[in-house]
């Protein structure tokens, strides 16, 4: 990327955060995991750069840094701004736990209302409790393994420096649980993801004793179709219809390509650009190089 290529991103991330207001949203969130953009300039694996955004973990954080300052000006002090920043890529070479751990300390210069920790990539899920390479540094303890929720270790350790509220999400499932870290002082928020997809009434439920535990649907998922199953899950309940969690992984699979394929064609086509030509120009890229 160049200068001018970084500028337009902020440019579009302040839009985005600008429209988000004017919409009706109480908040946003910045996604700065997962191997993401962001997560991707923080990684040292993934950026080589040499100039003022890569380097020092100051450089690497200086696109998350910027962005979020720009947000603020365009949409006031009274709008909650939150982050999701892996506590650890649990890559050999990448972003580590100790460089996140001097990033929040950076973060408690800004305005940042939230800080939400997650960790891992599409190359290794542990979000979804996977591990598919090389752990690095920071694999993660056997006493963290046998808990409930994933990243508690880590998010203990990133409070003690942390201004900001901290929120996990991953595998919390039972009152007991979510109680017990909230009670220790591990977080300040808890943070459902695919229960309320499943069962968007299910926090509710549980509150109420009617739940010992929230539904666990991916259990009985391949994790290559969690994704795709998911998505699908939320393109109907965006559509007023419950959830259908007797949708095969497969079956999930080939209607989310499906509309995958439909969606692309459709932004292509308000762009004015034709899908053949893209095509082709990316095979000319690909495999005509001079």
């Amino acid at each position: 990327m160049t200068e001018k290529d970084i500028a337009k991103v902020i440019e579009q991330f302040v839009f985005a955060a600008r429209q988000t207001r004017i919409a009706g949203f109480t908040g946003l969130q910045l996604h700065a995991a997962h191997g993401y953009l962001f997560s991707q300039f923080l990684s040292p694996l993934a950026n080589r750069r040499t100039d003022r955004w890569g380097g020092s973990l100051e450089n690497r954080a200086r696109l998350l840094v910027t962005i979020l300052s720009s947000i603020r000006k365009a949409v006031g002090k009274d709008f909650p701004i939150g982050i999701k920043l892996n506590s650890s890529d649990f890559q050999k070479g990448g972003f580590t736990h100790a460089e996140c751990v001097e990033l929040v300390k950076i973060l408690n210069n800004t305005s940042l209302d939230l800080l939400e920790l997650s960790g891992g990539s599409l190359e290794q899920p542990k979000q979804a409790g996977a591990s598919l390479k090389d752990e690095g540094q920071d694999g993660r303890r056997e006493s963290t393994i046998k808990r409930e929720a994933y990243f508690i270790e880590y998010a203990k350790e990133i409070r003690e420096v942390a201004k900001m509220p901290i929120m996990v999400t991953g595998n919390f499932r039972t009152a007991a649980g979510m109680i017990s870290v909230l009670e220790e002082g591990e977080l300040d928020i808890i943070g459902i993801g695919r229960p309320i997809i499943a069962d968007p009434s299910s926090p509710a439920k549980l509150l109420a004793g009617e739940l010992k535990s929230m539904p666990s649907p991916e259990r009985n998922i391949e994790m290559l179709h969690l994704l795709q199953w998911f998505s699908m899950q939320l393109e109907r309940l965006g559509d007023g219809l419950e959830p259908d969690l007797s949708l095969s992984g497969p079956e999930a699979d080939k209607i989310f390509r499906k509309l995958e394929k439909q969606y692309t064609l459709q932004l292509l086509k308000h762009r004015g650009v034709s899908p053949l030509k893209t095509v082709m120009t990316s095979l000319k890229s690909k495999y005509f190089k001079s």
